[in-house]
């Protein structure tokens, strides 16, 4: 699980950590809640990870991105606490 080291503001996102060869994520929540989400798509995990890793481009709202990706996607997820 590689952490999205890019520092990243958000008002519903603390962590998130990503998996690409597996195609899994973790989030931990402002509220404190945690999940890991699994058949993730591997795309939009490298996307992210290369713009992160990119400093002169601009980060997608993370907020977006785990609605888009992980719970508008429906992708299957545990509650880690």
């Amino acid at each position: 699980m590689q952490t999205l080291t890019r520092e990243f503001t958000s008002d519903a996102v603390n962590e998130l950590k990503l998996d690409p060869t597996q195609g899994r994520a973790q989030v931990e929540f402002k509220n404190g809640n945690k999940y890991e989400y699994t058949n993730v798509s591997k795309d939009a995990i490298n996307s992210l990870i290369s713009t992160a890793g990119d400093e002169s481009a601009l980060l997608p709202s993370i907020g977006r991105w785990v609605n888009q990706f992980l719970v508008g996607a429906e992708a299957p997820y545990t509650q880690l606490a």
